[in-house]
């Protein structure tokens, strides 16, 4: 759905044109807001918005297919977790 050419705007212009670009997007135009030259917002079609809204995963999906990636030899064993930690007392606490 997305395109190399994207039809751009000026807030200014949008603000008097607003139905055609409705128009324009409801038939699958993407067309890009900019303010003093910069881009600052895009309008797509709900169709649009909902296939990239479909295509995200969730944190816990995500968090998930890290898990699964892991190998079980690529955890940390305790004893090399025992060997980098510090030994020493620490500072001195006066209460």
């Amino acid at each position: 759905m997305w395109r190399f050419y994207m039809k751009k705007l000026s807030i200014s212009e949008a603000k008097n044109k607003l139905p055609r670009i409705i128009h324009e997007v409801e038939m699958g135009e993407s067309i890009q807001l900019t303010r003093h030259g910069q881009p600052a917002a895009l309008i797509i079609s709900i169709a649009e918005y909902q296939l990239l809204v479909s295509r995200r995963k969730s944190f816990s999906d995500t968090i998930a297919s890290f898990r699964d990636g892991l190998s079980a030899d690529s955890f940390i064993e305790d004893d090399i977790l025992t060997d980098l930690r510090a030994t020493d007392p620490g500072r001195e606490v006066w209460l």
